[in-house]
């Protein structure tokens, strides 16, 4: 590793991968953020270099620096991991981005492990792991995906007059939707679900389920939502004129009414502030949804279906209201 001191300014931490020229390039900016300190605390983070890890890295380094942290982030590729664990033994806390550097890197390993930006439904199956049970420091998470609360405070808040929810599943993730359900009770909104056991009954179980609900709520369910199939489903419940409710602004921008969604700025704060932490702490924070959250409104097939909501901001102010009050 290499320090050299930017030019025209402080004294910052630039690191250098030689094992990794293309990853240290991709994030030269990331590192022209990060003070230099009397003692910096590695921090490995598995990274790739796609633009929503290049946004998350930026807004988790910003966050560091902006909280007077000493830790220093180190993004590597996944296969890096045990290498840089034997030449760096200094290492604090190893961070995974994304779900499957956290199934393929939830291994044995003599620091703790941060999984970041991974559904809240993959958690249960790391923890029970055999790796799980061996980790000697312990390991934690911070989820993507919104609290169940959130998600159906924001469909009552904005389709108050909504009865019927519907929820699609694939076989074996049927517990990812008891939270849904039970906040769902507590709305006074009764949820049906419906199980899809082969990915070619997808859109005739979308129609059938949209007969007899509301609203369609996606999950994060991998085996039944991508960007092939989500053109279909929403073309499904347009036909039927009922509103889907999205996982991302991404989503809303396809075509779904609304989703409660956190972007990759919000993550990365909400990472360096649990970074910084652990640093302080010395240990890591119980699994969480990340706090930060934005809402999504597709106001276009609002209006195509009947609805007049009031703006995005207007409806996050709402949403944040009735958090506060619970």
């Amino acid at each position: 590793m290499e320090r050299l001191r930017v030019p025209g300014g402080g004294s910052h931490w630039l690191t250098r991968w030689t094992a990794v020229p293309r990853l240290a390039a991709w994030l030269l900016p990331l590192f022209l953020t990060t003070p230099v300190t009397a003692d910096p605390v590695d921090v490995i983070v598995i990274a790739n270099e796609s633009e929503i890890h290049t946004r998350i890295l930026t807004a988790a380094s910003e966050e560091l620096t902006a909280l007077g942290s000493t830790a220093r982030l180190l993004p590597i590729l996944a296969d890096e991991l045990e290498s840089e664990l034997e030449n760096r033994r200094s290492t604090a806390l190893v961070v995974t981005l994304g779900s499957r550097a956290a199934r393929e890197l939830h291994v044995k390993i003599p620091v703790p492990m941060l999984h970041a930006a991974i559904p809240a439904a993959l958690y249960p199956s790391l923890q029970s792991s055999p790796e799980s049970e061996q980790h000697p420091q312990g390991h934690s998470a911070l989820f993507l995906d919104q609290p169940a609360t959130r998600q159906i405070d924001a469909i009552h808040i904005t389709l108050p007059q909504l009865q019927r929810l519907g929820v699609l599943t694939s076989p074996g993730t049927e517990a990812m939707i008891v939270p849904l359900r039970a906040a769902a009770s507590d709305a006074g909104i009764e949820m049906i679900d419906t199980i899809v056991p082969e990915p070619e009954l997808l859109i005739p179980r979308v129609e059938q389920l949209l007969r007899y609900t509301d609203a369609l709520l996606i999950t994060p369910d991998a085996n039944l939502y991508n960007r092939y199939t989500l053109q279909k489903v929403l073309l499904a419940a347009y036909r039927q004129r009922k509103p889907v409710i999205g996982l991302s602004a991404a989503y809303v921008k396809a075509g779904a009414l609304l989703a409660v969604h956190a972007d990759p700025e919000a993550i990365g704060h909400d990472l360096g502030e649990a970074i910084a932490r652990f640093i302080e702490r010395g240990r890591l924070d119980p699994p969480s949804h990340v706090q930060r959250f934005a809402i999504a409104v597709n106001h276009h097939v609002a209006r195509s279906l009947g609805l007049n909501l009031p703006a995005d901001q207007e409806l996050l102010r709402l949403l944040q209201q009735s958090e506060s009050r619970q």
